[in-house]
């Protein structure tokens, strides 16, 4: 799972194998502290790649 800001949402999706967007919601944002993985500044999207993580519970499973 990777943060960006809207300036580095594409460069971030470049990083990820079928990725996934969210955006963080305000109250995410207060709760917890995110920032954007390549500049550091508060992070407005949570990009995620569903398919690893589905992979990796798969073998926690087996």
């Amino acid at each position: 799972m990777m943060f960006a800001c809207s300036k580095h949402v594409k460069e971030t999706l470049k990083m990820m194998y079928l990725p996934h967007v969210l955006v963080i919601s305000n109250q995410d944002k207060l709760s917890e502290s995110v920032r954007c993985h390549i500049c550091g500044y508060k992070a407005h999207y949570k990009l995620f790649n569903y398919l690893s993580q589905k992979k990796q519970d798969l073998k926690n499973v087996l």
